[in-house]
């Protein structure tokens, strides 16, 4: 199966979709990739990368000019009809790697181009310049040239605009890999010239496999704290490479400090005590960012205690411990939980548009009724 080479965990699904396209050679020459992040969308890329490359995909082998060897054609060997019938390295479960597809997955492939935003806030318009300047030049070593755009969204509208006029007459050899994790950024002429491929989310059940069998970390912390282990679980919210992130000793301290601050702040819609407020908004930090991380917490929180209320049955997603969550649910309403839902989604909607942090945790706490 594909997965047996890059490690991709379910989306079945699109799985098959691209070996169809890749089988049949009706790719498009472009697809936008959409998912949060660490759910796959590099991985996925490099797996249609690897159908195209190697040396036994569909359109490597049709491209064969036959005249030039017509006069073998009485010997012909084993190796050809091999070929003819064998699938791409990465559709096989139990083949050898190819050259072609070794070489792309040593990075060394020199017609697989990755644009991204080396440090900055945006994709400008000149990196989109100089992918027009090389894309007329035939590829190299396959049959198709590839561009993987790296944080899509965060495209410049003249970069977009740059990109669309080779998007709307692109060379016959090219394909176009759009990553982004919120494809509503990109302009709908954009979108109308890629379709969307766009990746589940995993069970928790499903990271958690993943987790023990291929981190000696995230076993170790199974063994040794099966609660720590199983917040990482759930704040991966099921992206593996989340989850593979949050093993990381740092990046675990940084979700216990969050998850601190979210803890805080449903105790204090528990108790209804607004006096706390004025030394609980500081904790949310001083950047976006971080702030929306946290509301993103209390999101799930709120989504547990919601529904922990309408069914006895209930898989939770911020909540390790179910007697826990029905203990604070039980203290309030239904209405007062959602209401508190909204005002969070309201501000993390906010903080998207650029709104003030203060003003915008201030009115989140006000139309929550916390004040």
């Amino acid at each position: 199966m594909a997965d047996s080479i890059l490690n991709i965990v379910g989306n079945a699904e699109l799985l098959a979709r691209i070996r169809r396209d890749v089988m049949s050679n009706t790719l498009s020459h472009a697809y936008i990739i959409e998912g949060r992040r660490g759910s796959g969308k590099h991985i996925l890329a490099k797996h249609i990368a690897l159908a195209l490359a190697c040396r036994y995909s569909p359109k490597n082998l049709s491209s064969h000019n036959r005249a030039e060897i017509s006069m073998f054609d009485m010997f012909e060997d084993e190796a050809t009809t091999e070929s003819a019938d064998r699938l791409p390295c990465c559709f096989e479960s139990d083949s050898e790697l190819c050259n072609s597809c070794r070489k792309l997955l040593e990075d060394k492939c020199p017609d697989l181009y990755v644009i991204g935003r080396d440090g900055k806030a945006t994709i400008g318009v000149e990196a989109i310049r100089n992918l027009r300047s090389s894309v007329h030049i035939a590829p190299i070593d396959m049959e198709t040239k590839i561009y993987i755009i790296e944080d899509a969204e965060t495209m410049t509208v003249q970069a977009q605009n740059a990109l669309l006029l080779t998007m709307e007459e692109p060379p016959p050899y090219v394909l176009f890999l759009l990553l982004c994790n919120n494809s509503e950024a990109l302009l709908e002429t954009i979108k109308s010239r890629a379709p969307t491929l766009r990746t589940e989310n995993l069970s928790d059940s499903q990271v958690a496999e993943y987790l023990v069998s291929h981190s000696n970390d995230a076993r170790n912390l199974r063994n040794t704290s099966p609660a720590e282990f199983k917040t990482i679980v759930l704040s991966a919210d099921g992206c593996i490479g989340r989850a593979l992130e949050l093993t990381d000793h740092k990046e675990r301290k940084k979700i216990s400090q969050r998850r601190a601050v979210a803890d805080d702040f449903i105790s204090l819609c528990r108790r209804r005590d607004s006096r706390r407020l004025p030394a609980l908004i500081p904790a949310f930090g001083n950047k976006r960012d971080e702030a929306t991380e946290i509301l993103r917490l209390i999101s799930l929180a709120l989504r547990d205690l919601l529904l922990i209320k309408k069914s006895e049955k209930v898989s939770l997603k911020y909540y390790t411990d179910a007697d826990t969550a029905v203990a604070i649910s039980d203290d309030m309403t239904s209405q007062f939980i959602l209401n508190v839902y909204n005002a969070v989604e309201n501000a993390v909607n906010s903080f998207e548009r650029n709104g003030n942090l203060r003003l915008t945790l201030t009115r989140m706490c006000v139309d929550a009724e916390l004040l």
